[in-house]
């Protein structure tokens, strides 16, 4: 990704980044690289002390709602995220693109990040935005996904022709983009955390699907012809209901895919959970992070 090819937030990273590359994408920092830029050391040997597990899980809730985008941590000014979006979206998408309709596309990324990974079709945007060809928003979606703005994913199935049709996920490369761009009239935690963890999957360069069944798995991970992982993303389990309905999710996938361990990953909560010849990891995202 380098000279004309390269989008605003690739040259933003790039340059305030170590210049590391991965795919060819650069990612805003991780959580060990926000660690180390606040100037915190963990245990070498990973075993923490519960002053350590402390400091970290407040690092944590920083790191959820501040994001990794250098230049903003160092500045904490609002006003550098809406101008490196506007660069994005003006000079990336409409130019480059010779796009003319400015408030279609800025009334889909308003929308896209006030919904993150909630499922929705082309059509159903559509009708959102005010656009009358699917196919229009089809483009615009590409259009912003080049930028490395926004990553979307696409229902497992074993059918190509289905995986096409099917609803979309869409996530940000960054949760401070989605606090400054969407409008949350509530601090959806466990929508920055599904996003959180799904950077982190791209970060490793996994290939990231979603299941729907009768229940939800909120990421599938397939490795060439196979399903090798299911995860599951909860912010917390504030009921004997919500905690039942997650593990129901992550087992569904694991019985579909023929898998026999599982993961559910959550703000603060740990425990294995043994279900025949299931097994299901609970951890707290840090912890998965480190």
């Amino acid at each position: 990704m380098t000279g004309s090819n390269a989008s605003m937030l690739s040259r933003e990273l790039g340059t305030h980044l170590t210049g590391r590359f991965l795919r060819y994408e650069l990612f805003p920092f991780s959580f060990r690289e926000f660690i180390a830029y606040k100037h915190r050391k963990l245990s070498a040997d990973g075993i923490f002390t519960t002053t350590e597990r402390a400091m970290i899980a407040g690092l944590f809730q920083d790191y959820l709602l501040q994001g990794g985008i250098p230049i903003y941590l160092k500045t904490r000014e609002d006003l550098y995220i809406k101008q490196l979006y506007e660069s994005i979206l003006y000079k990336d998408v409409l130019v480059r693109n010779k796009l003319t309709n400015e408030k279609e596309l800025l009334q889909l990324v308003y929308f896209l990040a006030s919904n993150v990974a909630k499922p929705t079709t082309n059509k159903s945007l559509a009708g959102i935005v005010g656009v009358k060809n699917p196919t229009t928003i089809r483009n615009y979606l590409e259009f912003v996904e080049n930028t490395y703005l926004i990553y979307q994913i696409t229902k497992f199935d074993f059918s190509l022709k289905a995986q096409l049709i099917n609803p979309k996920k869409t996530y940000f490369v960054d949760n401070a983009l989605i606090l400054k761009l969407g409008f949350n009239f509530t601090q959806n935690s466990g929508r920055l955390l599904e996003n959180l963890v799904f950077i982190e999957l791209k970060r490793r360069s996994l290939e990231v699907y979603y299941h729907q069944g009768k229940g939800e798995c909120d990421f599938v991970i397939r490795t060439g012809f196979n399903i090798d992982q299911a995860i599951q993303v909860c912010y917390t389990f504030d009921s004997d209901v919500t905690k039942q309905r997650e593990i129901n999710g992550v087992l569904e996938a694991m019985q579909t895919y023929n898998l026999r361990e599982g993961l559910i990953l959550t703000s603060d909560y740990e425990e294995i959970i043994t279900l025949g010849d299931h097994i299901i990891n609970i951890l707290p995202v840090w912890k998965w992070l480190l």
